[in-house]
């Protein structure tokens, strides 16, 4: 299990071999639970690759001077990372999360929890659906953090599959355009005067 969490505002980034993941969600100045560093240990624990976690949660009380700082961190982080893993709690209004969730479940690469008493669940769900991704929402922790980190299992696959095919090479002609004929609309036009 190698992971390791860059904790905003830090302007540390991922090494080149590590999956980013964002732990987006419920904090709430503070009013949400910390659940941050216990799922960063289980999604490492599960996936057992070298991750990087963006938490946006900070180790210093939040001030309304440091707003600005903190949503280009976010945005950046956000729009940067290979993985977003999203956690709502039921006692939380969590307005920005759910305009971060807008903003990023059409890319696939958002999973989130979030329980069947949290005020806008149905808009939760419906949103999933017409982005096409409705099996990326779960009603518990531990199921989100099962979801996500198949995904990261089926996507190691893919990509060494992807690798062991070599690469594409475009550009080249294929058999099907070499042949030798001409033509007519190939052929050169001489026009006398």
């Amino acid at each position: 299990m190698i992971y390791h969490v860059i904790q905003a505002p830090s302007d540390l980034v991922p090494n080149p071999d590590e999956i980013s993941i964002f732990l987006a969600g419920s904090i709430e100045m503070g009013k949400a639970k910390p659940w941050q560093d216990a799922v960063a240990s289980q999604i490492a624990r599960r996936t057992n690759q070298p991750i990087a976690f963006y938490n946006p949660r900070r180790a210093e009380d939040f001030t309304p001077d440091m707003e600005q700082e903190q949503i280009k961190w976010e945005q950046e982080r956000l729009a940067s990372c290979d993985y977003i893993f999203m956690h709502l709690q039921g006692d939380t209004k969590s307005p920005i999360s759910l305009l971060e969730f807008g903003e990023f479940i059409g890319t696939g690469k958002l999973f989130i929890d979030v329980p069947k008493d949290f005020y806008r669940y149905n808009n939760v769900l419906l949103t999933a659906e017409q982005a096409g991704y409705p099996n990326h929402v779960s009603n518990d922790l531990d199921a989100n953090i099962a979801k996500l980190t198949d995904q990261i299992s089926s996507d190691i696959v893919d990509r060494k599959q992807a690798e062991s095919q070599g690469p594409k090479e475009d550009g080249l002609i294929s058999d099907e355009d070499s042949s030798d004929e001409v033509r007519p609309e190939d052929q050169e036009t001489e026009y006398l005067d």
